[in-house]
């Protein structure tokens, strides 16, 4: 996937705007995920994945060494 995004603070959003990618239905879309970052994790939820309903969360977390 590739484009560019913004960042809301006041929502905690970030908004992604797809030119192109692996999947052809999200070119030219425009996502929004809602992020936190707690220490070193970041994570961002998105309310209406493409997999169907619920919500998918993805935690990512900052390695402090390259030996991590």
């Amino acid at each position: 996937m590739f484009g560019d995004y913004k960042v809301n603070e006041s929502e905690q959003s970030i908004s992604l705007h797809i030119i192109g990618g692996s999947f052809p239905a999200w070119d030219n879309s425009n996502q929004k995920r809602f992020i936190a970052i707690n220490g070193d994790q970041l994570t961002y939820k998105n309310p209406t994945p493409a997999s169907g309903g619920g919500t998918a969360v993805v935690t990512l977390k900052r390695a402090t060494s390259a030996s991590e």
